[in-house]
């Protein structure tokens, strides 16, 4: 019999777009897959504090009161250290600077601010343990990594991550996705050039001039295919965190990329049609 060790399991979208309810309704999930509180270990701190402080051999100090305050104060150190355990870690990148906050969804979601943000890096957990880590970028979009011992409990927490994050990753994102968005594009740049160069097909009369019409129009369609493409990864941010009520940049750029694809294509219909 094999016993699991480790068990990890990942996902990663192209492009992730949504306010600051989003963001937090994504970040209570993560911080929702842990448990609240580790009471047993709290339970233990409180037991070893009053062992301390009611064990008069364990006292170093001649002053009883400020033997009772060190031991408090030990007490507390070590229930923030496992509070902090469970806290969320993100750290934000902006135009000048990068930040680290800690804290509960509340605190951390205080202190991010959507107009400057470029990127964040979430994670929760320890590092030998159970733990989640989520990245949000403008060049990859959100990827993200539920690790830990239990395989039904990264099934779980990854299923639920999956569910919420999907939420804010817009219909477009296959602009971003070069498997399908590169082959459309050529497609759309071939059809193009096929059609401006149709006439100049039809009257040429060798099939050598043909070929290399023909070989023309498909090397048109592919540059074409590959800057439209590039311009999309370079137009369209992988990553946006807006501020409430404002549009993606994305839709922006889409709207106008459309606009100027059928203004090009009624133009070269017209000029064929009149010829």
């Amino acid at each position: 019999m094999t016993s699991v060790k480790r068990a990890e399991s990942s996902r990663a979208w192209p492009v992730w777009v949504g306010d600051g309810d989003r963001l937090r309704r994504v970040l209570s999930a993560v911080r929702g897959a842990f448990p609240d509180v580790d009471q047993e270990a709290l339970d233990h701190i409180a037991l070893e504090e009053r062992r301390g402080i009611e064990d008069p051999g364990a006292q170093t100090s001649p002053d009883p009161e400020l033997w009772v305050s060190i031991e408090h104060q030990k007490a507390q150190d070590r229930r923030r250290e496992v509070m902090a355990k469970w806290n969320l870690e993100v750290v934000s990148t902006e135009y000048d600077l990068v930040q680290t906050f800690a804290g509960g969804v509340d605190d951390v979601m205080a202190d991010i601010d959507p107009a400057v943000v470029r990127g964040l890096r979430v994670r929760i957990g320890h590092l030998y343990e159970a733990h989640i880590t989520m990245s949000f970028t403008r060049s990859k979009g959100v990827s993200y990594t539920v690790e830990g011992s239990d395989p039904g409990w990264v099934r779980q927490t990854k299923s639920v991550l999956d569910s919420e994050v999907r939420r804010a990753v817009p219909k477009w994102e296959w602009l971003r996705r070069d498997i399908v968005a590169l082959p459309v594009f050529s497609l759309v740049g071939t059809l193009a050039a096929g059609i401006a160069l149709l006439p100049v097909i039809a009257r040429e009369a060798s099939i050598v001039g043909d070929a290399l019409l023909v070989s023309l129009v498909l090397c048109i369609g592919a540059l074409a295919g590959i800057m439209l493409n590039a311009a999309t990864w370079f137009l369209i941010p992988g990553f946006e965190l807006l501020p409430q009520g404002q549009d993606p940049k994305g839709r922006r750029v889409l709207g106008f990329i459309g606009a100027a694809a059928v203004e090009i294509g009624l133009g070269i219909i017209i000029n064929f049609v009149t010829r």
